[in-house]
């Protein structure tokens, strides 16, 4: 792992003094704009994972719901026993295609909060931030979420929020060959 913590030396005091006194005669710094544009940049990408985390909740209802209502039917019919085995099924089945997406893309396979932490800590691991692993991982939640396993959201939603904060802050794209990279945010 590397260590990010930034020495402390005179220059460097001196040097963050300098921009300090620089920057705080200006209304509109070089340096100010920077912080805005990351500012605005954290914003955008909170509010895109609020939109995934809306739609992860809304697939996950609707599959909920239909295996919930294929139940229902047989239980208004007074058929116990085959309600039972439709709710056992429907969940068999959810779980099942949530592991082929693991199997189709093993990234998206776990919470993937140890990888993005490796990722942070300088591992270099070049699939963990592509769309196929965002789409796999999301999938993969939906179905197995309303499969009823032991499981909760919290720990894919923070690797697909690392997805789409290394896609909005770098916007680079290996999907169709498109390279939409921007200077400005390098430093993100």
């Amino acid at each position: 792992s590397m260590d990010f913590m930034q020495n402390e030396s005179m220059m460097w005091r001196q040097h963050h003094l300098r921009r300090y006194v620089e920057n705080h005669t200006e209304t509109c710094s070089i340096s100010k704009k920077t912080s805005a544009w990351k500012w605005v940049m954290v914003v955008f990408t909170g509010i895109l994972i609020a939109f995934v985390g809306i739609g992860v909740d809304a697939l996950t209802k609707i599959l909920f719901s239909s295996k919930f209502n294929a139940m229902n039917h047989y239980m208004k019919k007074d058929e116990q026993f085959v309600a039972f085995m439709i709710w056992v099924t429907m969940g068999v089945a959810f779980a099942l295609i949530a592991s082929l997406f693991c199997v189709y893309e093993p990234l998206s396979a776990g919470s993937g909060i140890p990888e993005v932490k490796a990722y942070l800590n300088g591992v270099k691991i070049d699939p963990l931030l592509r769309a196929k692993v965002f789409w796999g991982k999301f999938l993969g939640m939906c179905f197995s979420c309303a499969s009823g396993l032991a499981l909760g959201k919290e720990g894919p939603m923070v690797h697909l929020g690392a997805i789409l904060g290394a896609a909005v802050s770098q916007g680079k794209s290996r999907f169709q060959n498109v390279d939409t990279s921007f200077t400005k945010f390098q430093s993100l």
